[in-house]
């Protein structure tokens, strides 16, 4: 049997949830755990579907920010709204 000690692939969405939450980066690439789970991978594969589900959940959370309201003042949430002409006292 393997052991391994990188998380699972459904666990990386979870990591870019928790990334938003924490006012980290959405490049996956900025994540120390995307990186260490991608040292030695080959381009693409693998290495593509675990950025691609950190990517997923980091903006699952945001779009859920944004949708109920909560956590206004994290700054992916304030750079949305005032991309979108949506910035006003609320937020500032």
């Amino acid at each position: 049997m393997t052991q391994t000690t990188k998380p699972q692939m459904t666990q990386f969405r979870e990591i870019g949830r928790q990334a938003f939450h924490d006012g980290g980066p959405r490049a996956p690439i900025l994540n120390s755990e995307v990186q260490a789970a991608i040292a030695g991978l080959p381009v693409g594969g693998a290495a593509a579907a675990i950025m691609r589900e950190y990517s997923r959940g980091w903006s699952e959370a945001l779009d859920a920010a944004i949708a109920l309201g909560e956590g206004t003042e994290a700054p992916a949430v304030l750079a949305v709204h005032a991309v979108m002409g949506r910035l006003d006292a609320r937020w500032a």
